[in-house]
């Protein structure tokens, strides 16, 4: 079982913690909601776990890539802007860190994309760990609350988390900037579509799985981001952010694209050979026409990889038409 922040937690090792860091220097204290929860600051972190990659990227594209200390759970090589200062991350874990590894590394943040960092029990990580002086803080995409019971991914979910980890630095005017800087590219993808002629063609998004595949469904970003671009999600009917279907209704659905989600432990070209030897996807123009659109997969979570994500799919369908 991979470690989460509930077994670093209990595991009694951050006692060596206790001192470590400048006493606080912020003030006002700053509070801000999550999951349920208050995370609070007295001052901005200056030792930061970015539990996935996803965090990571975020963080970077603040400018607080000095303030990572470690990161783990790569998923794809990093976007190209993104590549330098990721490379830079002192230490770079192939998974979640064990309760020595996090330690060794004497964090005041952890900040994740992901629930599981957090055995999806947020709440009683940030309790566990405020006495060792380390807050956490979970993408509002990844909660569970009353408030949001199931994933379901929105723009202002992902502006949200921005401006609340630029709050936590004190640049909220990089978050600010960053945010904007977003919204005009999905609005310049947003445009454009509009004006494409024809029908909006139909996506099916390919994320893992041979005996069944894992498919793009309607309550994740990418169904946001194929709605931007003026096109249909084959698996929308489907609630979350996957869902697992057959080979048989993969090839019913007749996607005009296929997006195919890179992983370094499942990539693209796999999934590509893969889909052209299948019996039931073979035959598929698709696939025989290698229609296909290749995004990473740390830009199909919330964070600031999805205006790239709607840019690539939006540029191949305008290809097509041009073609």
């Amino acid at each position: 079982m991979r470690p989460s922040l509930l077994n670093i937690a209990s595991s009694g090792l951050l006692a060596v913690c206790l001192s470590c860091g400048d006493k606080p220097q912020f003030d006002p204290p700053l509070s801000i909601e999550n999951c349920g929860g208050r995370a609070r600051f007295d001052r901005p972190p200056k030792r930061v776990v970015a539990w996935n990659q996803t965090a990571a990227e975020v963080l970077i594209a603040l400018g607080l890539e000095d303030s990572i200390v470690a990161t783990g759970l790569q998923d794809n090589p990093p976007l190209p802007e993104f590549a330098e200062a990721y490379g830079a991350i002192p230490v770079r874990w192939s998974d979640n860190p064990t309760p020595e590894q996090f330690v060794e590394v004497r964090p005041d943040f952890a900040y994740a994309t992901l629930a599981s960092a957090f055995d999806h029990d947020v709440q009683r990580a940030r309790e566990s760990l405020r006495p060792f002086e380390v807050e956490v803080y979970l993408s509002p995409w990844d909660c569970r609350t009353a408030v949001l019971p199931e994933k379901s991914a929105t723009i202002d979910l992902v502006t949200r988390e921005i401006q609340d980890i630029a709050s936590i630095f004190g640049v909220p005017q990089r978050g600010g900037e960053l945010i904007a800087q977003m919204q005009g590219r999905l609005e310049a993808v947003r445009a454009s579509s509009q004006r494409r002629p024809g029908p909006p063609p139909v996506v099916a998004w390919y994320d893992s799985g041979e005996e069944a595949p894992m498919l793009g469904a309607g309550g994740g970003i990418l169904q946001l981001v194929t709605e931007t671009a003026r096109a249909l999600n084959a698996f929308a009917d489907a609630s979350g952010s996957y869902t697992t279907r057959t080979w048989s209704d993969f090839a019913a659905a007749d996607p005009n694209w296929i997006g195919l989600v890179d992983q370094l432990h499942s990539p693209a070209e796999r999934k590509r050979a893969f889909l052209a030897e299948h019996p039931s996807t073979a035959q598929l123009r698709a696939v025989q026409e290698e229609r296909y659109v290749v995004v990473p997969f740390s830009a199909t979570l919330p964070g600031v990889g999805v205006a790239s994500v709607a840019e690539r799919l939006a540029a191949a369908i305008e290809r097509d038409f041009r073609e």
